[in-house]
């Protein structure tokens, strides 16, 4: 889950930060950005620990890819 995580990371954080925009400057003002990390950080842990779950459970080839 630990490496897996970066390949998520990135496009999740584009996306939330084109929704909310960036600062003060966002819908929510001063709580855009405390409210964009937690969001960034919710998505890709679920995200992540889903995709991890669901290659793990490939036939013979998944306990060696995920561990």
């Amino acid at each position: 889950m630990y490496l897996c995580h970066m390949l998520i990371l990135s496009p999740v954080a584009a996306w939330i930060c084109g929704l909310l925009k960036r600062g003060t400057e966002g819908i929510l003002g001063f709580w855009t950005t405390p409210v964009e990390v937690l969001s960034i950080a919710l998505i890709t842990f679920i995200t992540t620990a889903i995709l991890c779950t669901l290659v793990q459970r490939i036939p013979k080839i998944g306990k060696y890819i995920v561990g």
